[in-house]
């Protein structure tokens, strides 16, 4: 009896053909077991089975082509010479499975809750639901399929993307036909759950400036990337938000603090990153554009007093 396959089941590749062989009296005379398959218009030579139990040996039908039938044969004699020939009847599939991925969108970004999904096809043996699978971040998850063996959609659990960490992604979708062909197809990804993280560098909290302010902060996102960073001043009323230039996470700009009457300022730097998400940091300094009184003009005036 077969131990690899069934009859009347599909095979693909280099098929490794196992039987297990018994005889109740003699014995099993083990260098005779001899496989041959045919067709409806040949039959092959014989060749030897492996002389121990499970009998194997290769069958490769990578050359044959898709949904043919074939007649396997098992010739084996017993050690009093009794001869028994058993038939097996295989089909060859050696065609993949199809994938396309409809969730993750490639170079898309995913926060909070949410699913992956893709559709599968099979042309001969059918899909094998049991072997649809995804890979993210080195973890396999199954992920269950409906529809039929030869088209069918696979769709995952709700998936809390904060049990991952923020950044590009890549994800394996796999699923296997009732052959054991099976096919792979990769997209990536962003996971955002987290904003752009600030810190401003320059002015220090609590400077007093004056004339011309280098603005300079740090901003990181480790996921989709910084998209749009701003500052401006505000202490009784409000400047207009001024864009940032970054070259990596270094963003800078400029102050016109010329402008501003001497006082106490708050400084608010903001950064959205690609996912949209935003955030805000915010700093207090002073401003200060009136220069010292000399001497000779605070003696001039105090002798007029």
């Amino acid at each position: 009896s077969p131990t690899s396959f069934a009859s009347n089941s599909y095979i693909s590749g280099n098929f490794n053909i196992g039987l297990t062989i018994v005889d109740s009296y003699s014995g099993v005379n083990s260098n005779s077991a001899r496989f041959f398959y045919g067709n409806t218009t040949f039959n092959s030579t014989s060749q030897s089975f492996s002389t121990t139990s499970p009998y194997t040996i290769y069958f490769d039908t990578r050359n044959f082509a898709n949904n043919s039938t074939y007649f396997v044969y098992v010739n084996v004699s017993d050690n009093t010479g009794n001869v028994n020939t058993t038939k097996f009847t295989v089909y060859v599939d050696n065609e993949l499975p199809t994938i396309s991925i409809i969730l993750p969108v490639t170079n898309s970004t995913m926060r909070g809750i949410n699913y992956f999904q893709f559709t599968a096809t099979d042309l001969y043996s059918g899909l094998n639901f049991n072997s649809a699978n995804y890979t993210l971040d080195s973890i396999l998850f199954s992920i269950p399929c409906t529809g039929s063996n030869f088209s069918a959609t696979c769709t995952s659990g709700l998936i809390n993307t904060s049990n991952f960490a923020d950044g590009l992604k890549t994800i394996n979708f796999s699923i296997s036909d009732i052959a054991s062909n099976q096919k792979s197809n990769s997209t990536n990804f962003y996971i955002d759950n987290n904003p752009p993280t600030i810190s401003i560098n320059y002015p220090a909290s609590g400077a007093v400036v004056g004339g011309s302010v280098p603005i300079v902060a740090t901003i990181t996102d480790l996921s989709s990337g910084v998209s749009l960073a701003q500052f401006r001043w505000e202490n009784s009323s409000t400047g207009n938000w001024v864009n940032l230039t970054c070259s990596g996470t270094n963003c800078t700009g400029t102050l016109d603090a010329s402008s501003l009457i001497d006082g106490n300022y708050t400084l608010k730097v903001n950064a959205t990153d690609n996912g949209g998400l935003y955030s805000l940091q915010t700093i207090t300094f002073a401003v200060d554009n009136t220069r010292p009184m000399s001497i000779r003009k605070f003696q001039e005036t105090f002798w007029r007093t």
